[in-house]
């Protein structure tokens, strides 16, 4: 028939005895590893090991910068006394020194015995004759004659031939000047200036102190040939000083032409 429903439990049994160990299973793979622990404290310093081999020496290193002079040391003591030298050859002899002051006079020595006489020795013999002396002196000039006749007159000479005509005279001299400053340090040209158609045949100056410094009084001409050449007189000065210093120049006026053809 059926299986029948299961009846109630039963009450609980008493615990049996514990069985033997059973054989340790096999080692499980390795866990994860664990969070890094907290640092430990420092523990203490080992003893010092035995030391290493001394290595090979390295390669030069580059040449450093040369160091800065250092500060100059004070003079060491004089060293001892060098042994003497031996004598230099002679050197050549000097020129003679100038003469010495003349000394001043000795005193009279007293007057030597009186030798006695000799007798008188034989003539000597006739010397030869000596040379011409030299000649006397210039005799003074002697008295002027008398004055002798005078002469016929000579016959009358040719008659010369008609000079050139001359040229007109130079008239009346014309006195022209200027007076003008001289600026500080620098040189300065100043002109007489004759009137209109007259020439400068001369001229001058007067400074007004020595302090002026004159370069040259001349006729002006200019570096070439032309109009105005003659027509003043031109005195340059160098002023050497801080302020200006005045002078007047002159010139000699004439009627004429100038002709510089030679300079």
């Amino acid at each position: 028939g059926p299986t029948g429903s299961a009846g109630p439990t039963g009450p609980q049994g008493n615990t049996g005895t514990t069985g033997a160990n059973g054989a340790t299973g096999a080692t499980g793979s390795a866990g994860p590893t664990g969070p890094q622990g907290e640092t430990g404290n420092i523990g203490t310093t080992g003893a010092n090991g035995a030391t290493g081999v001394t290595g090979s020496a390295g390669p030069t290193g580059p040449q450093g910068n040369t160091g800065a002079n250092g500060a100059i040391g004070s003079a060491g003591p004089t060293g001892p006394q060098g042994e003497t030298g031996s004598i230099g050859a002679t050197g050549p002899t000097g020129s003679a020194g100038p003469t010495g002051p003349q000394g001043t006079t000795g005193a009279t020595g007293n007057d030597g015995a009186a030798s006695a006489t000799g007798t008188t020795g034989a003539n000597g013999a006739t010397g030869a004759t000596g040379s011409a002396g030299p000649t006397g002196p210039q005799g003074e000039t002697g008295s002027i004659g008398a004055t002798g006749p005078t002469g016929s007159a000579g016959s009358a000479g040719p008659q010369g031939t008609t000079g050139a005509t001359g040229s007109t005279g130079a008239g009346a001299v014309v006195l022209a000047f200027t007076t003008s400053s001289a600026a500080a340090n620098s040189t300065t040209g100043v002109l007489a200036n004759c009137p209109s158609g007259l020439i400068a045949i001369g001229g001058g100056f007067n400074l007004s102190n020595d302090t002026l410094k004159v370069l040259s009084s001349q006729p002006f001409m200019n570096l070439l040939p032309g109009a105005g050449d003659g027509a003043s007189w031109e005195v340059r000065v160098q002023n050497d000083t801080v302020s200006g210093v005045s002078l007047t120049v002159f010139a000699n006026c004439i009627n004429g032409t100038f002709d510089r053809s030679a300079f």
